[in-house]
């Protein structure tokens, strides 16, 4: 009896040790390896890489060779990855013309149980520029959901955090953040697709941005729910850009949304991480007389001037995902010809297997094993 007993105490043991399972770096996006871990939306912007309706930029996002013999996408002396659009090209008196940028997608899908890490010294930002680094659960939207993390447009000065889902997910009053919540309800159609929509109050967007040298954004989703911060250059914590980085001493974070309020194992699939820099697009050109009025009568009238776009490029110093997910890697599959991609699988790809400080909460599996252990006593 006693051997049956400790048998279903180590088993009950060996749960509890899989459960606090600390994050291993699955990820590194960084240097020359940044390149071959995404996949690159080809064409326009009518469609998405799921054939959805997309966003109606005046735009052609390109391959990474193309991109990369244009130089839209290198690692700059420092190196650091520049991810950029077209600031060379004049399209005056082309009625046609659509300005090159680009859209990536990550091979690898963002899954409960993830941290997720960018640190970046430039952001794109500029009248008809709409940058972005967000996720998407898939084809559908926002049946799967939607995550921004950076997301803002034109002369912008701070960013916005938001969920889109289907309805009934909820953002919550009552948790501690430092940003200022503007809409609770992430359900799509509410206010006119604004979302669960919470703004910064720091430099964490555009000129602002890159002139107090960037900063760092970080994204948590476990058992509680989902967690932004985002840190200014001097205040990153030291053990962000370590194999074991901790949110609990991070402090109150920019934007949470609390499982209590939207379940995210029902209203989110495994995500897409999606870095791109559009140009106009539905958004910057509905806003666009808020920043830009003095610069020209509408959106479109930019995009031919080159020099517009100087400043529409991503500089990133790496991303990170930390991960103790079971979730298979296999989440991207394209319908349609627009989401062709190129390159291969790169070596830098491969998992690390540093642990991290952060861990899931105790399933309820545990419970029942320990219940188990204990009534054998009993029984056995």
């Amino acid at each position: 009896m006693y051997g049956q007993v400790l048998a279903g105490l180590l088993l009950a043991s060996a749960s509890v040790q899989a459960a606090q399972k600390p994050m291993q770096l699955a990820l590194n996006y960084s240097g020359d390896a940044f390149f071959d871990l995404w996949n690159y939306k080809v064409g326009d912007d009518f469609l998405n890489w799921w054939g959805d309706p997309s966003n109606n930029g005046i735009v052609n996002f390109t391959d990474q060779a193309f991109a990369r013999q244009q130089n839209l996408l290198f690692v700059n002396s420092v190196g650091n990855v520049i991810v950029k659009t077209d600031n060379f090209t004049d399209g005056t008196g082309n009625a046609s013309f659509v300005r090159n940028s680009l859209q990536l997608l990550s091979k690898d899908p963002i899954t409960p149980g993830t941290l997720m890490i960018m640190d970046a010294v430039h952001m794109p930002f500029g009248c008809a520029v709409w940058p972005a680094f967000w996720m998407n659960g898939g084809a559908n939207w926002p049946s799967l959901g939607e995550i921004d993390i950076v997301e803002n447009i034109n002369l912008a000065t701070t960013n916005a955090y938001n969920l889109h889902t289907a309805n009934g997910c909820k953002a919550s009053t009552d948790v501690a953040i430092t940003g200022d919540l503007i809409s609770t309800d992430c359900f799509n159609v509410t206010n006119h697709d604004q979302g669960c929509k919470v703004q910064d109050t720091t430099l964490s967007y555009g000129a602002g941005f890159a002139g107090n040298g960037g900063g760092a954004f970080a994204f948590l989703w476990d058992d509680e729910g989902m967690r932004i911060w985002f840190f200014p250059r001097p205040t990153i914590p030291a053990d962000l850009s370590t194999a074991s980085p901790n949110p609990d001493g991070w402090g109150t974070p920019t934007a949470f949304y609390p499982s209590s309020t939207c379940d995210t194992t029902k209203f989110f699939g495994p995500q897409t991480l999606i870095l791109e820099i559009n140009v106009c697009g539905n958004f910057a050109v509905e806003k666009f007389n808020q920043t830009c009025s003095a610069v020209a009568a509408q959106c479109t009238d930019v995009v031919p001037n080159p020099s517009a776009f100087d400043d529409a490029y991503f500089e990133i110093r790496y991303i990170t995902v930390f991960s103790n997910s079971t979730v298979p890697k296999t989440n991207l599959t394209a319908s349609g010809t627009s989401g062709s991609s190129t390159g291969t699988q790169s070596p830098g790809a491969q998992a690390s297997t540093k642990s991290s400080g952060v861990s899931l909460n105790i399933p309820t599996s545990f419970s029942v094993l320990c219940g188990i252990a204990f009534l054998s006593l009993f029984f056995m």
